[in-house]
């Protein structure tokens, strides 16, 4: 039975190709132009911060003296046998 309708979506689809193609592109031509206000909503975190965590204090810190509003670099540490809790990961010397 799922063969069949499947079958069957394809044949109509290679039948109106290129009405799907069309189609396709005019969703996206609108999806672009509606969904371009979006990016200036999305940031600023909504109040969705922590004031009292590492990241908001840091935050503050660089727009301190740095004068800058977000973070350029994120690093991941990670090691085969270390664990997070593992005390080494706090001593940047012994990472190497």
């Amino acid at each position: 039975m799922e063969n069949n309708l499947f079958a069957k979506l394809g044949r109509i689809v290679s039948n109106r190709r290129k009405w799907v193609l069309s189609l396709t592109v005019l969703f996206v031509a609108i999806a672009g132009v509606w969904g371009s206000g979006a990016f200036g909503r999305l940031t600023g975190g909504a109040g969705f911060e922590d004031p009292g965590s590492e990241s908001s204090r840091a935050d503050v810190l660089l727009a301190g003296p740095f004068e800058r509003n977000a973070s350029d670099v994120v690093v991941v540490y990670e090691h085969p046998s270390w664990k997070v809790d593992d005390p080494a990961f706090s001593e940047p010397s012994r990472l190497h």
